[in-house]
C-alpha cells in the first residue's frame, strides 16, 4: 500500500521509472542525431572518430541503448557540442 492507502501492482514504480529512463534515451539519441547531421557526417564517419561501431552510435540515436560517459564525452568532442545540452 501507499502512503494513501491505495494498493498498486508490485512493479508500478519499477515501470514509471523504466518509461522515464527511455524517454531519457530517445532525447539524447535525437541530440545526437541532430548535431551529427548538421555537421552533415554519416553515422559510419561518426562511429570511426568516437570509436564505437555504426549499429551501436544507431542504436543510441533510435534510444535503444543510453551511451556511457565516455562515448558521450567522445560524441559531444567530435560534434563540437556542450555535454551538457545532451542531458
Amino acid at each position: 500500500m501507499c502512503q494513501y492507502g491505495v494498493r498498486q501492482p508490485v512493479g508500478y514504480t519499477i515501470q514509471w521509472k523504466y518509461k522515464e529512463v527511455s524517454k531519457m534515451e530517445k532525447t539524447i539519441g535525437q541530440a545526437i542525431r541532430e548535431a551529427r547531421k548538421k555537421k552533415d557526417l554519416t553515422q559510419e564517419e561518426t562511429s570511426k572518430k568516437v570509436g564505437c561501431s555504426r549499429t551501436y552510435l544507431a542504436e543510441i540515436e533510435s534510444g535503444k541503448y543510453s551511451p556511457g560517459w565516455e562515448v558521450l564525452r567522445k560524441l559531444a568532442k567530435e560534434l563540437k557540442i556542450n555535454l551538457n545540452s545532451l542531458l
